[in-house]
């Protein structure tokens, strides 16, 4: 037998085992695992009680964060779907998708209060929500996904995607309690078979949900789109050829899709022949349109060489600092400290004009 006819054979199996001893396709997929684990790196609070140990906030939901007093959080991800030529035809595969304590959903399937997702849905919470938003192991990927590889990844089980609740039909009531399995569906082993083959749209019952760098990477799309007057964009992803591929992305969907222009010189970031940078930053201007102006504040993983000595000397033994890839989830102490320190930094110089 030919290998395509093993795999497709094989796939059929494991589907049917599925649809058999599976009700949950969220179950079976690592996004559990991996949620749990950033939860218990980043979810607590200070125990007041006892000055010595910490509270772990892991069951938080996202409709309890307290948006009283500002920052107010907007969590990003990718809604992935085949179902809309406008979008595939650009090549792709997805939209943009927030989170919030407020509001969950996306102009393409609409949006629903937080707390009313969280009464059908019980099993998502803030953890879930920061889950999705850094999902980027996904068979499906948004304008990343391979479709060779999308088939063999669901079915090796590389699933950090989610399936959640279509905002639409959960807001207009269209989600319902079934009796006979006594609460609300879940996405059964069929979910399976359609992240194999890709078959996700934004009309059933679920949606499927990805990193929102699958879509746009620097996460600051949505506050464009509320035309904020002051934004700031962290740029830490690999790029040690100073390409600035996020930057120029957002610069192209806020035009053709806001038609909002950013103008933006970014020349001091780049490095010169020793690979220093004159600046950890540039300053744009946002151009909204009718007179209204905003203004970016874009920071990058960069060196300049008036860095620490504690920087300078893990900057000598590892050339691929600042833009190690993401693939690396295993920092040691230098590692972790070198870049925490590189941030602060940055973020010190960029602002210390603005005292």
């Amino acid at each position: 037998m030919a290998l395509g006819g093993i795999v497709a054979v094989a796939a059929l199996i494991l589907w049917a085992l599925n649809a058999r001893f599976v009700y949950n396709a969220n179950d079976v997929s690592p996004h559990s695992h991996y949620r749990d684990k950033l939860a218990n790196t980043f979810q607590f609070s200070a125990n007041l009680e006892d000055a010595d140990t910490v509270l772990s906030r892991g069951e938080m939901r996202l409709s309890q964060m307290n948006v009283s007093t500002a920052p107010f959080p907007l969590i990003n991800a990718a809604l992935n779907f085949a179902d809309r030529d406008e979008f595939r035809g650009r090549g792709r595969n997805a939209t943009f998708f927030t989170f919030s304590p407020t509001h969950v959903g996306s102009t393409e399937v609409g949006y629903v209060c937080t707390a009313d997702l969280e009464a059908v849905h019980s099993r998502f919470k803030l953890s879930s929500a920061v889950a999705i938003s850094g999902a980027a192991a996904a068979a499906n990927a948004g304008r990343i996904t391979n479709p060779t590889l999308r088939f063999l990844l669901a079915l090796v089980n590389v699933r950090l995607g989610y399936w959640l609740p279509n905002p639409r039909r959960v807001a207009t009531g269209a989600f319902k309690r079934q009796w006979w399995r006594g609460g609300y569906p879940e996405p059964g082993a069929q979910h399976l078979l359609r992240e194999m083959v890709g078959a996700l749209d934004t009309h059933s019952a679920f949606v499927n949900l990805s990193d929102g760098g699958h879509i746009e990477n620097l996460g600051i799309y949505e506050l464009i789109r509320r035309r904020c007057r002051v934004i700031v964009a962290i740029d830490a992803e690999q790029d040690g050829a100073f390409s600035f591929v996020s930057l120029g992305d957002v610069i192209r969907f806020a035009r053709i899709d806001r038609a909002v222009n950013i103008e933006i010189d970014v020349s001091d970031i780049r490095p010169d022949a020793k690979g220093n940078s004159k600046l950890h930053h540039a300053i744009g201007r946002i151009d909204y349109g009718r007179g209204e102006y905003g203004w970016l504040i874009y920071i990058k993983n960069s060196l300049t060489g008036r860095e620490g000595e504690s920087i300078l000397k893990y900057r000598a033994v590892e050339k691929l600092f600042p833009h190690h890839s993401t693939g690396d989830q295993f920092f040691d102490e230098e590692q972790f400290e070198a870049y925490r320190e590189l941030g602060y930094r940055m973020v010190v110089e960029a602002f210390e004009n603005f005292r």
